[in-house]
């Protein structure tokens, strides 16, 4: 009986560790533009159809309106519901992620934040701000 009302103590004394995949994150709210990158030469191609906009609660909705909800955890974002279900990216910044392809490596898709570039330009100095 002893063991047991010392078991509490004994447990609070144990260090908390991170969560595995990273601290939880939210996106940067506002739509996130998604394409096929381009070149010197090769203009890029827009995919509408990939596009998404980041709402409150951990929450995006498609061009079409249909909703889902989404974790990010460290630089792994995942679409947990939805429409997007199952699509997985890496964040290259606070403003651009790559979707990644079943094997968990990136591909060519990439998203990028809409919004005040001068905003998004203090916020991340390291890149350059998307285009609308």
């Amino acid at each position: 009986m002893r063991f047991l009302a010392a078991l509490p103590l004994a447990l609070a004394a144990i260090p908390a560790h991170a969560v595995p995949g990273g601290a939880l994150e939210t996106l940067a709210l506002g739509t996130w533009f998604c394409e096929l990158p381009g070149d010197a030469v090769i203009e890029p191609v827009a995919r509408p159809q990939e596009t998404f906009t980041a709402v409150p609660d951990s929450s995006y909705r498609t061009p079409d309106g249909a909703e889902g909800s989404y974790l990010l955890l460290g630089d792994r974002l995942t679409m947990t519901s939805g429409p997007r279900e199952g699509d997985r990216y890496v964040m290259d910044s606070s403003a651009m992620v790559h979707k990644l392809d079943p094997s968990g490596q990136p591909g060519p898709l990439r998203c990028v934040r809409a919004g005040d570039p001068a905003a998004m330009a203090l916020a991340d100095p390291q890149g350059a701000p998307p285009r609308p």
